[in-house]
């Protein structure tokens, strides 16, 4: 064998081992994918389960009944609780503002799923809706996140004057005043 034939050998070993590069880098990128695809899911499933749990733990409060007639109140006057009783029931707002927040934010950056996200953020809207705590809202929305109050607020202006869409508890309830009112 001269020097051209071994040469040629070698420029058919070295093609062969390009190709097989490139096979094995195609797997690895899939293999890649998939395992990525899987932490994503994992992730969305244990975001999932920890704002269940959250959400959970705001709603338990329901199972108290002097609690829920507090929130009957308050939903439907907020200026006739009493200072004591506004506080313990903005503290329990705040508990379901935040876990809402977090379930909005995990919504935009795609860790949860969009039904999902739209089902507890209506139901955050349902009690933003009613009388007395559409008063909650306007006095404490410039300390929440921007992008969440306009998600809000965007609800409630396409939803003006239905509460009853939200619940049958709110049928009869007046229509809160416009917003900026």
């Amino acid at each position: 064998m001269d020097i051209m034939e071994l040469g040629a050998i070698g420029e058919l070993v070295g093609g062969a081992a390009v190709i097989a590069s490139l096979v094995f880098v195609g797997l690895q990128v899939r293999q890649s994918n998939d395992h990525t695809r899987q932490t994503i899911d994992l992730e969305r499933n244990q975001a999932n389960r920890s704002m269940t749990q959250a959400m959970a733990e705001v709603w338990a409060t329901l199972e108290q009944s002097e609690f829920v007639e507090l929130m009957q109140r308050a939903t439907r006057s907020w200026d006739s609780l009493p200072s004591a009783d506004q506080a313990r029931f903005a503290a329990w707002l705040t508990r379901f503002h935040v876990n809402t927040l977090s379930i909005f934010l995990a919504g935009q950056q795609g860790l949860m799923d969009e039904d999902y996200c739209n089902a507890w953020i209506e139901a955050y809207t349902m009690f933003i809706a009613s009388p007395g705590v559409s008063r909650w809202w306007e006095f404490s929305k410039p300390t929440h996140h921007p992008g969440f109050v306009a998600d809000i607020d965007a609800r409630l202006a396409r939803n003006e004057g239905s509460l009853a869409r939200y619940s049958p508890w709110f049928a009869g309830l007046p229509t809160p005043p416009p917003q900026g009112a």
